[in-house]
């Protein structure tokens, strides 16, 4: 779809129900995690699946944040932590509130974040990761830890 063309009419995204939480998934797509896609789209077909369950919002990044609207993924160079904390407030306007559940797969090596709901956020961490800016109240796990 080309950003050039605009139908006619009101653009609106369905309300978020109270009973369904939103969660945002950020995969970080920095040249050094392209082994990980698969997982990424594992993890993506699991909160799919429960689509009854959960408002879901897929995004990647590396030193940009994209929404993933396709099976197009942006590889990219960098690492920052700072602009999911961005995109998670920008959802917070447009839905009324903080993202229930904020999942990041990554490496762990980034920038520095301090997220205003750090006890929502959920880092799935590859095999060779650091723990140095992952915030204390955030919960990590080992990808390989986790199933699908």
């Amino acid at each position: 779809i080309s950003k050039k063309i605009s139908l006619p009419g009101k653009a609106e995204r369905p309300k978020l129900m109270k009973d369904h939480p939103l969660t945002a998934i950020f995969m970080d797509t920095s040249a050094t995690r392209i082994s990980y896609f698969y997982t990424f789209g594992q993890v993506v077909n699991s909160f799919l699946s429960e689509g009854k369950v959960f408002k879901t919002r897929f995004f990647n990044f590396d030193d940009q944040v994209r929404e993933v609207t396709s099976s197009r993924i942006f590889v990219g160079c960098g690492t920052r932590f700072d602009i999911i904390e961005n995109k998670c407030l920008e959802l917070e306007k447009e839905y009324g509130r903080y993202p229930d559940c904020v999942v990041v797969i990554t490496d762990g090596a980034g920038t520095k974040v301090s997220p205003k709901a750090a006890s929502k956020w959920i880092w799935l961490l590859t095999k060779e990761h650091t723990l140095n800016l992952i915030p204390s109240k955030c919960r990590h796990f080992l990808i390989s830890d986790v199933t699908f």
